[in-house]
């Protein structure tokens, strides 16, 4: 995992466990940098340990109609955690 620069500072992280449609355990986390928000999703099969990440601009995630209503980064930060804290998340 790539440390934040002094710059990207993290104000905000949480985590969640997910389930997928395999039966695969997903750690995903979330984080909340100064200008935008990176992911992270990782999981273990049988042989490997697979790892995802992907760092998004406000302005990549307001091309979203849902995530677009929203006007910093931090309320779509708040939007986020409070879908997955809703358990509406479904990896496939």
């Amino acid at each position: 995992m790539e440390s934040p620069t002094a710059k990207e500072e993290i104000k905000q992280e949480d985590s969640f466990l997910i389930i997928s449609n395999k039966n695969h355990s997903i750690t995903l986390t979330f984080q909340n940098l100064n200008s935008s928000i990176r992911i992270f999703g990782s999981y273990e099969d049988d042989i490997i340990k697979h790892n995802y990440e992907k760092k998004l601009t406000i302005d990549e995630l307001i091309q979203n109609k849902y995530l677009g209503l929203c006007e910093t980064i931090d309320e779509i930060y708040l939007e986020l955690i409070t879908l997955q804290k809703k358990n509406q998340t479904k990896i496939i």
